[in-house]
């Protein structure tokens, strides 16, 4: 695990502590029903700036890895060029059309016509949003996290974090959250452009990769439609589940699925680091290289989120509480969507994989199927089993496409990343956290127990991730301490 897996990592857990606080500051000063329709509001702004970022960041993954392995920074330029003009003509027509459909969507799909401006203002952030991810892709494509990691992992969250604190303090509503949210993600544009324009190299004496404004259409408009897919497993509970409960219940289930993704913590920073890597090593036609860099990013992103997912289950209640009164009663749906978050993060890499080695279209039509299945069972699950049911829907969805992705993987290139380390990590980590967790919840509330039992798990859960989850970092410590051999060679892309 390099520095830009480790740099990543803290930056995913600064972002999610930033909007898990800014989540229980809502629910505790303004009250489940605002956070309700702060949730609601969040959701829809997801969807609709994953639509006008049409998988532009995910584009310069690629494209600009390309040209700056042949050594052409002309191709860089004009890749970070096109990709930031489509990302403006993409994002524009979303923002149209959510500004004139929001009276219908916040009046006649939800009942809560009080809704329309703060539906609007989601439209004015779409390509803010989009236009900034896609710029900070650029030298992450060159393994530089750190443009990614400050504007939108921490400077963007923390000025939104700032102006909710200040519309909590004045008694505000989901409007002026949104105005606030809207106001962070100008200042990210302005500086993710002056990072861009520091970090681009030279334009050298020519181009020596062809890029083409087709080329860069079609793969981006393909990791649409899969991140469309993908954000619908992941949102279409909230926007759907809205219309069948109450304010109230849904702001304890927005609550509970915001505490529930700091299990994806570790995912989303492994994963995008295996990207340029897998490019590079299929193109090389080095599939061992490949299947033994997937095993490894497995491996730290299963055990990372096994801890986190080991902290929740000792601590539930106090997860809610935390929230505010209003939510405790919630830990059921906790529990339910953090598994949910731990099959993600088992399966998650083989999306990037099957992406960065030509099999984005077997990707894209899996997850469809499974999002189809989804959008389409959730209704009928809402309107019979409300907010649990939800949940468990959410769970089997999940499993079920990623071990599809998984199987088709496995038939193109022959690799998967279950070796036996892992197997054996899964289940002492599992057998750990059940007993914690039962012992827990036979005396909730009793914070001096819920102390001890914290402890006991970070204490066996290391000597897990020493022997098995983190081998390598194990075996980088013994040698930093002189109690291990010298690697005969640097392992190949040690950067993932």
């Amino acid at each position: 695990m390099g520095k830009g897996a480790i740099l990543m990592f803290a930056g995913e857990v600064i972002y999610r502590a930033i909007l898990w606080a800014i989540t229980a500051m809502v629910g505790n000063r303004l009250g489940s029903a605002v956070t309700g329709h702060f949730g609601l509001l969040m959701s829809v702004e997801r969807v609709a700036e994953t639509l006008g970022r049409a998988g532009l960041p995910m584009t310069n993954h690629r494209f600009v890895a390309r040209c700056l392995a042949a050594g052409d920074t002309y191709g860089v330029r004009v890749t970070a060029r096109l990709t930031a003009l489509l990302a403006v003509a993409t994002s524009v027509p979303i923002f149209l059309a959510l500004w004139f459909a929001a009276p219908w969507l916040a009046g006649t799909y939800y009942s809560y016509p009080e809704l329309t401006t703060a539906f609007r203002i989601c439209g004015a952030v779409v390509p803010l949003t989009s236009l900034m991810l896609t710029m900070l892709a650029v030298p992450q494509a060159a393994r530089n996290a750190v443009p990614f990691v400050t504007v939108s992992r921490i400077g963007a969250p923390l000025a939104f974090a700032a102006g909710a604190a200040v519309v909590v303090v004045l008694r505000g509503n989901a409007q002026g959250l949104m105005l606030a949210y809207a106001g962070s993600m100008a200042l990210g544009v302005v500086i993710a452009a002056i990072h861009l324009l520091s970090w681009l190299p030279a334009a050298g004496d020519g181009r020596t990769t062809e890029v083409r404004l087709r080329s860069l259409i079609l793969f981006s408009a393909t990791m649409t439609l899969k991140t469309i897919s993908t954000l619908i497993l992941f949102t279409a509970d909230v926007w759907i589940l809205g219309r069948y409960v109450s304010d109230v219940e849904l702001g304890v289930y927005f609550a509970a699925s915001r505490t529930a993704q700091f299990i994806s913590f570790p995912r989303q920073a492994v994963n995008p680091l295996l990207s340029p890597t897998a490019s590079d090593l299929h193109t090389r036609g080095d599939i061992e290289g490949l299947r033994k860099q997937y095993v490894a990013a497995t491996r730290w992103t299963v055990g990372a989120s096994l801890f986190i997912f080991g902290v929740i289950c000792i601590i539930p209640r106090l997860a809610m509480r935390v929230i505010g009164k209003e939510f405790v009663g919630g830990e059921n749906l906790l529990m339910i969507l953090s598994w949910s978050w731990v099959a993600q993060a088992a399966f998650a890499g083989s999306q990037f994989v099957l992406i960065m080695t030509g099999g984005q279209k077997v990707a894209t039509v899996t997850e469809w199927i499974g999002a189809i299945l989804f959008v389409a069972g959730l209704p009928y699950i809402c309107a019979h089993w409300g907010s649990t049911g939800a949940a468990w829907w959410v769970l089997i969805s999940v499993v079920g496409v990623n071990c599809a992705r998984e199987i088709n993987l496995h038939q193109r290139l022959h690799i998967h990343p279950f070796d036996g380390k892992f197997l054996w990590a899964t289940v002492a980590s599992v057998a750990l956290i059940w007993p914690l967790s039962y012992v827990s919840s036979c005396h909730p509330g009793n914070l001096p127990l819920a102390g001890v039992l914290l402890l006991i798990f970070a204490v066996a859960f290391s000597v897990i991730c020493w022997y098995g989850w983190m081998p390598e970092l194990a075996a980088r410590l013994r040698r930093k301490l002189g109690r291990g051999p010298a690697p005969s060679a640097p392992a190949p892309h040690e950067g993932v």
